[in-house]
């Protein structure tokens, strides 16, 4: 939720069972924000909070707290995560609000990824708000604000793509709140603002679908293909079915 917490729902008995912060309990939530829910390979469970990373542990049913080391006492009280996701080799990667991290699980140890931000005014990097690796290994980052980039895992090379108004062919916009591969591995962007891109690999470039296309709103907060390759788009105004 918002601000209360965690709730697990028991199909069984209809039931909810609510977590939540309690700094007198170390091993409750650390926050009740939270941003994101994440269960990987080792069905581990795995909470991103305005605080923390936080790992719950089913048979103890503790929360145990990551969080990355910081050069100041200032960036050590904020580690806000929105997004995290393991990749196709086991590596779990984390979106923050100090951009992009990965964390080893048995080292406990967050590596922040550079991402090669050149906006001077952003020096630190952009929040990270969505992670999805596609079919060809390549790792997308999407931002808050500063677009999106794609990290090859051959070499870790990193490509920025941006909003430009006077490209009709760029991204629809740098507010990326979520990303889809289909089921024909076309890569899905749902912005804040600009709709929905469809990139397209082979000029790099975006095509883009709005209100004038008949998209409800502008705002893309997810995006799931059916059965029948249709795509499924929430908005600030309900539903939209797409046939891409």
């Amino acid at each position: 939720t918002l601000d209360n917490g965690l709730n697990r729902f028991d199909p069984t008995t209809e039931t909810f069972l609510h977590y939540q912060s309690n700094d007198s309990i170390p091993a409750s939530l650390s926050d009740n924000a939270i941003n994101a829910l994440y269960k990987d390979s080792e069905d581990m469970l795995w909470v991103g909070t305005a605080r923390a990373l936080d790992r719950y542990d089913a048979s103890s049913n503790r929360f145990t707290h990551f969080k990355p080391e910081a050069d100041t006492e200032a960036d050590n009280s904020v580690f806000s995560v929105s997004s995290i996701f393991e990749d196709s080799t086991q590596r779990l990667w984390v979106g923050s609000n100090r951009g992009l991290f990965r964390f080893n699980r048995d080292t406990h140890i967050f590596t922040k990824l550079n991402l090669d931000d050149s906006d001077s005014n952003n020096p630190d990097g952009y929040p990270v708000t969505t992670i999805l690796e596609d079919s060809k290994q390549n790792l997308w980052v999407g931002t808050f604000d500063g677009g999106l980039k794609s990290i090859s895992f051959k070499d870790g090379f990193v490509t920025d793509y941006r909003y430009d108004p006077n490209e009709i062919t760029s991204l629809g916009n740098n507010l990326i709140l979520c990303l889809y591969e289909d089921t024909r591995e076309v890569l899905w962007v749902g912005t804040h603002g600009g709709g929905l891109s469809r990139f397209n690999p082979d000029t790099s470039t975006f095509t883009n679908f709005t209100e004038n296309d008949g998209l409800p709103n502008n705002v893309i907060y997810g995006i799931l293909e059916d059965e029948t390759g249709n795509l499924w788009l929430s908005t600030n105004f309900g539903i939209s079915r797409f046939d891409p």
